[in-house]
């Protein structure tokens, strides 16, 4: 995508290293990126159970998660981005309160 303000994106212009653009929503070590928002963060647990339910024509418990990431970029662009309005609400939220 490139046009989220995630740490994969944002890190560059702050020339931090690929390693150290880890999620500060979660506060894991994993590099906040697309894959960590829409299949990993925590915090999007929620959000994400709606989006699963919204890609209903795959059984999610029997995929990689890899395959069904690739799925939902593919194929579900619409259901990710009203996922990602609600993650970038939650985000904001969250690093901003």
């Amino acid at each position: 995508m490139g046009v989220l303000p995630i740490r994969v994106e944002t890190g560059r212009f702050r020339n931090l290293d690929l390693e150290n653009r880890t999620c500060e929503i979660c506060h894991s070590d994993d590099i906040e990126d697309e894959y960590h928002i829409v299949m990993i963060c925590e915090k999007y647990t929620d959000v994400r159970r709606e989006l699963f339910c919204n890609i209903a024509e795959i059984n999610i418990s029997n995929v990689d998660k890899e395959e069904v990431f690739s799925f939902i970029m593919e194929k579900k662009q619409k259901s990710l981005a009203k996922f990602l309005v609600k993650v970038m609400d939650i985000r904001k939220r969250t690093l901003y309160a």
